[in-house]
């Protein structure tokens, strides 16, 4: 009877685990390129490790930023839940090069701006994480601003996930709870019936 009760503890457990819910379309810009964005930059884009002293934060690829003479724009709209809590989370990193600036809008609301940020530690520049919490609208605009005349700055990781002070399993998974109950409950009863 051991056996029966540990199969159902894992499937509790597993049922409870969220589900992968980032909004964000390619937000590592692992496609190469700035698909899912709208992009009105010169002289950036996605690149690999290495470049002008930067690796990316995770897989192979990050958003090098560099717009000259003023600020170029990195946007995506997303569709949420109006009424509920997401984080915004991003990754930047920077090699001190001036002049720079790197400003955060979330639909009209500034949430960081900065200019002339000095180098991050380390060569590759290491990342420095970046968190907002937000109230959804149901439909959210983030904007990357950014300039860096004689270099770039190195953006990576973009997401934006739902905050949750609790855990709520997926319908499908309280089914599948469910069911296993069942089974088990009568793979108890025949158990019971046969040892009489």
């Amino acid at each position: 009877m051991r056996l029966p009760i540990a199969v159902l503890a894992a499937a509790f457990a597993l049922s409870a685990l969220p589900a992968s819910a980032d909004l964000i379309t390619n937000g590592g810009f692992e496609t190469g390129d700035f698909t899912g964005w709208n992009a009105t930059v010169s002289f950036s884009g996605p690149q690999g490790g290495g470049y002008s002293g930067y690796d990316p934060h995770a897989g192979f690829f990050f958003a090098a930023l560099g717009n000259v003479g003023g600020l170029g724009t990195l946007s995506q709209t997303f569709a949420d839940v109006a009424g509920q809590s997401y984080q915004l989370t991003y990754f930047l990193a920077s090699n001190g090069q001036t002049p720079n600036e790197f400003r955060v809008d979330l639909n009209s609301t500034t949430l960081f701006d900065s200019v002339n940020i000095g180098a991050t530690s380390g060569i590759p520049y290491a990342y420095t994480p970046y968190t907002f919490q937000f109230v959804a609208t149901g439909n959210d605009t983030v904007t990357f601003f950014e300039r860096d005349d004689p270099d770039y700055l190195a953006l990576d990781d973009v997401s934006v996930t739902p905050v949750s002070s609790a855990v709520t399993p997926e319908p499908g998974s309280v089914m599948l709870l469910g069911t296993g109950l069942l089974g088990l409950a009568g793979f108890a009863r025949r158990r019971v019936v046969r040892s009489i």
